[in-house]
């Protein structure tokens, strides 16, 4: 299964993390990241049981939207996919360009263009990644 790397999350800025950490909810089968002593000690896991992610979001909510034990959500396609639509209010189109690179379209109700960005890349977990973080900034700046 593939899924974004730890660095990646890392990578933006704290109030974007934030953002993906306010929206996740663990449910079973997720996979994520927890460390204690970073970068050192780093265990990537998959939700096995409702009591563990029971847990996980016990602790977010005790934590304001920060994970507990440094939990960090390692999104799949669907994931990113499912956050890019929830927060846009939009469903996905997905194009490829003359170069194979991808597309994403997100379509209002009315069928009107919200948004397209062409990704530049032609991984589409990257892709999703890529217009996820651009979302989460989006709402940031309001």
């Amino acid at each position: 299964m593939e899924f974004i790397t730890v660095e990646q999350f890392l990578e933006q800025p704290e109030e974007v993390q934030e953002t993906f950490l306010d929206w996740w909810e663990c449910k079973l089968f997720d996979i994520y990241a927890w460390f204690w002593d970073f970068p050192e000690h780093l265990n990537i896991e998959s939700c096995v049981n409702k009591i563990q992610a029971d847990s996980i979001n016990r602790g977010k909510t005790i934590n304001k939207g920060k994970a507990i034990d440094d939990i960090i959500p390692l999104f799949t396609e669907g994931q990113l996919r499912r956050f890019i639509e929830e927060s846009t209010y939009t469903k996905i189109i997905v194009n490829k360009s003359d170069d194979k690179q991808y597309i994403i379209a997100l379509i209002l109700d009315n069928d009107e263009v919200y948004n397209m960005v062409d990704t530049e890349t032609d991984d589409l977990l990257q892709a999703y990644w890529k217009v996820a973080c651009m979302i989460a900034k989006e709402e940031l700046d309001g």
